[in-house]
């Protein structure tokens, strides 16, 4: 099982990622052999993305509550930490337009 988590270009990943380990490794249903593992799987448009892989001694109970159980965990750790989970931002340039000659042509004048 893996859950993906994308941290700011700020955080120190190389200490982050013994860390969000450690979270899987202190659930209950997660296996600790093979031991659970995070690497960087991308530098992506709007922060590094992480995987954390985990087995589970019991896949055949389901996946999805353990797995939001992580990211329950990552998002507080992230949270107590001070570590930016970011989101896509966009950024408006407005020029100023200025009226020229060729767009006043067919205007009356007041």
């Amino acid at each position: 099982v893996s859950v993906q988590i994308q941290v700011g270009y700020d955080t120190d990943v190389e200490q982050l990622l013994p860390k969000i380990v450690e979270l899987a490794q202190k659930h209950p249903r997660v296996l600790p052999d093979p031991a659970p593992g995070a690497i960087v799987t991308q530098l992506a448009e709007n922060g590094i993305q992480l995987d954390l892989g985990f087995w589970l001694a019991d896949a055949e109970k389901g996946t999805g509550g353990v797995r939001s159980e992580i990211y329950l965990a990552l998002l507080r750790y992230c949270r107590e930490n001070g570590i930016e989970i970011p989101f896509p931002q966009r950024e408006l340039r407005m020029r100023q337009y200025t009226q020229t000659a060729s767009d006043s042509v067919g205007q009356e004048a007041s």
